[in-house]
């Protein structure tokens, strides 16, 4: 039959029909989803077990609605801004980034957690914190499901009319009004997602009550208020507590130091025996790690090193050759962000108020001739940076062009090494093609003290997916094999050697000074020394105006420099005495200039050897162990602190050493006259005075309530990251996937058959 007839023939039948299906699609909503989902039983089947229920697909589609509602609730927001009494409710933040997070969000959200972590604020290893930060898809409606069971046999529950009076207080603030006008209210919202959604009312309520749930039960299990009073004491007693102003304890102290490095001159040169005992002594330490059996921290094994080409361009040379804006170019810039909050420091100033009214200052906008020059300068340089991102990338472009077609996956080191193109030709082709000269070149063998101390390779980072840049120095040294640092989720995968690492910047504002790209082209993993003699170049960027300077290290210099401290500490001990009994009547000017009579040169004559003088230290604060660990922490991602860290460490022993001095139940020792060695600085001290300002009994009692709440919240801070660690989630609620399980007992079934059959035929063959 023609279709085009029988359509003629039928199409009362079939408007008819559209009609019906057109009215259902309007009206089913919710109450339609709910009719499809019960026909047939392919959503029945569980796909996951846990303990008390199962989980099927149906299941994660009515998660999903669940997490849709929240989301029409404004919960997305109202999770990653609510408040706890110290600060930012990291269960709310926590339970958001794994409901509802994207990438950008759980980046800055991991950011906040790792330098809060640096900071002694989350005590939290960098592993708990990774682990939180799955990069597992599709995990919001299956961890709501399992929270959401795990509140409700815990117990935890809220009612509908309490989440109706919550709902009531919440909505009007996460959707305001203008100003002046009332914001949106929950009866407004509930209506309209009830007439846009086809949702029952019932059910939006009980989806907000269970998320209450959820978050009353994470407080439940991470607040312990189990801090002690000893605990609440010593961290008073230490840090004091700044939001009331009680400041922790203060030493002081006053000294004279003799200092090894005064008196090489007066040693003898190390014999080649000398030097050989000394290296076979500490090689297989690495330097800079003191214990109480190496107080001074020696160590002669080599560090983990890396080599580095570089391809470079200053935007200072950019500059040099783009053209200035014009003046129309300029005057739009004027016009369009005059009252720019962003330029109001260049755009506009605040005229003096009149002195009998305070409230009449006015701001005025500055005319453009009093701006146009600092308008040029910025126009100037944005178009400089754009330049040199052009020819870095170009640089880049041609650097990548022999890896075309490489699995990233599979290609090896030895593979890159062999199509690498040339820096140097790169260089020449893309800086004579803009007129701009790049600087390239290969650096030494350099640690990551090395790389530190350099002028620009430690100014350079990669832009990742968190807010902050990855430093080059944190990059390089997580190549394989030596991992020496761990890359973050959120900071990209570990270098290969001879691929391309860029593009590289000082730093990412207008205010750039240098781009790059930067490869490996050599690791050198820690080794023990082959001898005495061992050196290498430790040459960083060259450029034109790089000051030239010692850049080989020399194991045999390193090793004459320790053995020659070690033998000057014991005139340091024997000078300190002999100053001890210049000493008279408590009188130390009179013994100082005698001892600089006798033995100093005249002032100036040697500033290597200054003369005596009475040091001193002031109101120092005594770090604790875990402010010890964080910094050590934050050296271990960022080698620039490495000296800074290396210092705290000395001055807290010495303030420790100083207050021993003072013995129990006192607060300050005048003319002590004791002789303190401290090999941590190659140092003996002659101890004047010392002076310990501890907290008082009011301070205390300020502080402790406070002190009492910050402590409890680092602990909860930290359970909350574990409680909502997906892997958590599974374990605690004995997640596991009822595929496997399924399997398993029709596997059992099978085997249990087959043992039969072997049976039953055992016995046919027995009566034959």
């Amino acid at each position: 039959m023609n279709i085009v007839k029988w359509m003629r023939k039928n199409n009362r039948k079939l408007m008819a029909f559209v009609v019906i299906f057109i009215m259902v699609s309007f009206v089913g909503g919710y109450a339609l989803q709910t009719l499809l989902m019960q026909l047939g039983d392919s959503g029945t089947k569980p796909i996951w077990t846990y303990r008390g229920g199962k989980i099927t697909p149906r299941d994660i589609q009515t998660a999903e609605q669940d997490l849709l509602i929240l989301q029409r609730l404004q919960m997305p927001l109202f999770l990653g801004v609510k408040r706890s009494a110290l600060g930012p409710d990291l269960c709310a933040l926590m339970l958001g980034h794994l409901l509802f997070g994207d990438a950008a969000d759980a980046a800055d959200l991991y950011e906040q957690l790792q330098m809060a972590r640096m900071r002694g604020q989350v005590p939290l290893s960098s592993e708990q914190l990774d682990q939180a930060f799955t990069t597992e898809t599709g995990l919001g409606p299956r961890a709501w499901i399992l929270l959401t069971a795990e509140a409700a046999q815990a117990g935890c529950v809220v009612s509908r009319a309490e989440a109706t009076q919550t709902l009531k207080v919440l909505v009007p603030q996460l959707y305001p009004g203008p100003e002046g006008q009332p914001g949106v209210t929950a009866d407004q919202l509930v209506r309209l997602m009830i007439e846009r959604d086809r949702l029952p009312e019932d059910r939006i309520l009980d989806t907000f009550a269970r998320l209450l749930a959820v978050l009353n039960y994470a407080r439940m299990v991470t607040v312990g208020e189990d801090v002690t009073v000893a605990q609440i004491q010593a961290h008073v007693a230490r840090k004091g507590q700044a939001m009331v102003e009680v400041a922790g304890e203060r030493i002081s102290a006053a000294f004279v130091a003799f200092e090894a490095d005064h008196f090489l001159d007066q040693v003898e040169e190390p014999t080649e025996k000398e030097l050989q005992d000394q290296l076979n002594t500490f090689k297989d330490v690495l330097p800079g790690r003191p214990t109480p059996e190496n107080p001074h921290g020696l160590g002669y094994k080599l560090p983990a090193r890396v080599q580095l080409e570089y391809l470079l361009v200053r935007h200072a040379d950019v500059r040099a050759v783009v053209a200035p804006p014009g003046p129309e170019e300029m005057e739009a810039f004027y016009q369009n962000n005059k009252n720019a909050e962003e330029y109001r420091h260049i755009f506009q100033e605040t005229l003096p108020a009149d002195p009998n009214d305070p409230d009449a200052a006015t701001t005025r906008i500055k005319s453009y001739p009093e701006v146009a020059s600092q308008i040029e300068t910025i126009l100037h340089r944005r178009k400089a940076n754009r330049t040199a991102d052009m020819i870095i990338n170009e640089a880049r472009t041609q650097a990548e062009a022999p890896f075309v077609g490489l699995d990233p996956q599979t290609v090896t080191a030895e593979e890159l090494a062999k199509r690498a193109a040339d820096y140097g030709v790169i260089a020449q082709q893309v800086g004579a093609a803009h007129g701009v000269e790049m600087h390239t070149g290969k650096t030494g063998l350099l640690s990551s003290t090395d790389l530190a101390a350099d002028a620009t390779l430690s100014q350079l980072s990669l832009q990742g997916q968190a807010r902050m840049p990855v430093r080059l120095a944190k990059l390089v040294f997580a190549v394989e094999p030596l991992a020496e640092t761990h890359l973050d989720r959120f900071e990209g995968s570990p270098p290969v050697p001879w691929a391309n690492i860029g593009p590289l910047k000082d730093r990412f504002t207008e205010n750039t000074q240098m781009t790059a790209i930067v490869r490996i082209v050599a690791v050198k993993p820690a080794e023990v020394p082959a001898g005495i003699d061992v050196e290498y170049s430790t040459r960083g960027v060259v450029l034109n105006d790089s000051p030239t300077g010692n850049d080989v290290f020399r194991l045999k210099d390193r090793l004459i420099e320790d053995v020659k401290r070690i033998k000057a500490t014991p005139l340091t001990t024997q000078r300190a005495e002999e100053f001890v009994g210049m000493i008279q009547d408590g009188d130390w000017d009179a013994a100082i200039k005698a001892y600089n009579e006798k033995y100093a040169k005249a002032e100036g004559d040697n500033p290597a050897k200054p003369p005596l003088r009475i040091d001193s230290l002031r109101d120092r604060e005594r770090r604790t162990p875990a402010d010890i660990e964080a910094a050590a922490t934050l050296a271990e991602s960022d080698a620039r602190a490495a000296p800074w860290v290396a210092e705290m460490r000395r001055t807290n022993e010495l303030l420790d050493r100083l207050v021993e001095l003072l013995g129990p139940n006192r607060n300050r020792a005048e003319n002590l006259k004791e002789v303190l060695s401290f090999p941590a600085s190659w140092s003996t001290y002659v101890v004047k005075e010392v002076s310990r300002r501890p907290v008082t009994r009011q301070g205390y009692v300020l502080a402790k309530g406070l002190t009492a709440l910050e402590l409890d919240a680092q602990t909860a801070n930290a359970l909350a990251v574990v409680h909502f660690t997906p892997e958590n989630i599974a374990k605690r609620m004995e997640l596991k996937p009822a595929v496997e399980e399924s399997f398993v007992e029709e596997t059992a079934e099978s085997d249990e058959a087959s043992e039969k059959r072997d049976a039953d035929d055992a016995n046919a063959g027995a009566g034959a």
